[in-house]
């Protein structure tokens, strides 16, 4: 059981990681092909944090329902 925990939490922290490394990816491009500066802001934060949370909902429910299946048939 902890190891279903500590999947679930890696998977929220895995989901956050790469929906901010979009981010900065698609900041960054924009950057180098139309120059100047990118102003952060709070916006930024809460596209990460929204999109990487229900990202990382999707992730656990399929780990939750793996581990159920597996449970089953042992």
């Amino acid at each position: 059981m902890i190891r279903l925990v500590l999947v679930v939490i890696l998977a929220f922290g895995l989901s956050l990681l790469c929906f901010a490394a979009i981010k900065v990816t698609s900041v960054l491009l924009a950057i180098a092909v139309y120059g100047g500066s990118y102003p952060w802001g709070i916006e930024d934060v809460k596209f990460v944090v929204i999109r990487g949370l229900l990202m990382g909902l999707v992730f656990s429910s399929f780990v939750v329902i793996h581990y159920i299946r597996l449970r089953r048939r042992s």
